[in-house]
């Protein structure tokens, strides 16, 4: 039932703000506000390598960036390859919609986030997130190179 509340809040978010959002085949939303380069897709068997901002959707408080430094106190960018599972599964889905060069930003239900389970004192359980997102390069991944 939580989870299920969490998502209609973040249909209902992406609805009153008038957000021109694509919705995703398992209900992350993408907000992309420059497209990139429409040759390179991160798609399945690509990795892209991202700079991001991760907050929570509720409060708006950042709980992951690599682009503020004193966030998470990282700033190297994050390859992510695209269909092998390594990363929530909301974020990988949002990401196929992006190219290389394009920024945006991916909202993401708890369900396709961490779900009913806390991520230490930072992210609550059932909540929804919003990373924003720009992605600097979009490569073969390793396992598609073989």
């Amino acid at each position: 039932e939580k989870l299920k509340k969490a998502t209609a809040d973040l249909d209902k978010y992406i609805k009153d703000k008038g957000l021109k959002a694509t919705k995703t085949k398992s209900g992350a939303y993408v907000v992309i506000d420059e497209p990139g380069d429409i040759s390179k897709k991160a798609d399945s068997g690509m990795t892209a390598t991202i700079k991001y901002t991760g907050s929570l959707l509720s409060t708006g408080k950042a709980f992951d960036s690599n682009i503020d430094s004193t966030i998470a106190g990282h700033t190297e960018p994050l390859p992510i390859a695209i269909g092998q599972h390594r990363s929530s599964p909301g974020r990988e889905e949002g990401l196929r919609l992006f190219r290389k060069g394009a920024k945006g930003t991916i909202y993401i239900p708890a369900e396709l986030g961490y779900g009913d389970r806390d991520q230490g004192e930072k992210i609550p359980a059932f909540s929804n997130l919003k990373f924003d997102i720009q992605v600097l390069d979009v490569t073969p991944s390793d396992s598609a190179k073989k």
